[in-house]
């Protein structure tokens, strides 16, 4: 049985709360960013790092998450055609 230790995982900080609706968001990075910021994580930690969430916000204790690989991890916002 093989376990895991730190060095198998990084931490992908998020940062939870900032709006009420996804155009109240200006500041995140793009997908350029991210792919910018996965390959230079693969160069100093290795393709096989598990990707562990960190939002550090949740007051209930729960601090850690995970990117689900059986989620779509990308979807379109949906806008409201009301508004």
């Amino acid at each position: 049985m093989t376990t895991s230790t730190d060095t198998d995982r990084v931490l992908l900080a998020v940062e939870s709360n900032r709006g009420y609706a996804p155009d109240q968001i200006t500041d995140s990075m793009t997908l350029r960013d991210l792919l910018n910021a996965v390959e230079q994580a693969i160069e100093e930690y290795g393709e096989d790092a598990m990707v562990v969430t960190h939002d550090g916000g949740n007051r209930y204790g729960a601090n850690y998450g995970a990117i689900s690989i059986y989620a779509d991890t990308f979807t379109a916002v949906e806008t409201d055609e009301d508004e």
